[in-house]
């Protein structure tokens, strides 16, 4: 089999458990008590049998993807999992998923409760900056069957007790797609856990505070793969509406604009400001 020129070589789980058991102390170190060595060794088998095409990349690439995912302490699993290992071409790629973001940013003391949620079409939805409640900030019915997903919202509530928020729209979500470097199955097939995860690490990286190491190591890990939005968030979001006409809006960075200022809420004397 050949891809772009290059020989592809599928090799058997059985060469990455040699890999991995070779090199047992080094894994162990990474891992940090975190979980055994077998138990880790297990999970990455059972990710590379839901994902065949890892068996195809280059074995450097999947050990120094599992060296990544043992440095955070997450296990691999995929969607679903605290992260996965994903094929790009012939190299492995570490990417922590929302579970294990969510984890992270609970044992590191950042915050006590955190969660993420994709908004589909047809749901109704609403976003009230100013309320003191983060369930009266963001109202939200899950309707089924869901339809196209149009934005996406992640909360937070610190150890202070405060609740904090982000709220995002569907050209957010495909800016964060196209930055996703080269063709992955990730957004193609995972699009609502992909969503999910990157509006959980824009609420992380601009609301939450922490020196945690695991936390920043996996934050750091999924950077090269899905980079930091940095033109300004588009106003408000005040329901699904509003987040299908933001598709179709040109909005321009400012000099003065700053990712981490979020999306801010209304003026006193701009119409909605009352929610």
């Amino acid at each position: 089999m050949v891809q772009q020129g290059r020989q592809i070589t599928k090799r058997g789980p059985e060469e990455l458990v040699a890999l991995i058991e070779k090199r047992q102390a080094e894994v162990e170190t990474m891992l940090q008590g975190s979980m055994t060595f077998p138990f880790f060794k297990a999970a990455l088998l059972q990710a590379c049998r839901k994902t065949p095409k890892l068996l195809e990349c280059h074995p450097a690439s999947v050990y120094q993807a599992a060296l990544d995912c043992a440095m955070t302490g997450l296990i691999p699993g995929g969607p679903f999992g605290e992260a996965a290992l994903i094929p790009y071409g012939l190299e492995c790629q570490f990417q922590p998923m929302v579970k294990g973001l969510r984890r992270l940013a609970i044992e590191s003391g950042a915050a006590t409760k955190i969660s993420a949620q994709v908004v589909c079409e047809g749901e109704p939805f609403a976003y009230r900056p100013k309320a003191q409640r983060v369930e009266d900030r963001i109202a939200h019915e899950v309707h089924l069957p869901r339809g196209e997903i149009v934005g996406a919202y992640a909360w937070a509530v610190l150890p202070s007790g405060d609740e904090v928020e982000v709220v995002v729209d569907r050209a957010y979500l495909d800016r964060a797609r196209s930055a996703n470097r080269g063709k992955s199955q990730a957004w193609d097939g995972w699009f609502a856990q992909m969503a999910e995860k990157s509006v959980m690490r824009r609420l992380i990286n601009s609301r939450l505070s922490t020196r945690d190491e695991k936390l920043l190591k996996a934050l750091a890990a999924d950077v090269p793969l899905e980079e930091e939005d940095e033109s300004p968030p588009i106003a408000p979001v005040r329901g699904v509406a509003a987040m299908k006409a933001a598709l179709k809006q040109e909005v321009e960075p400012t000099p003065e604009s700053d990712l981490d200022a979020g999306f801010e809420a209304p003026s006193e004397d701009e119409p909605g400001a009352n929610g």
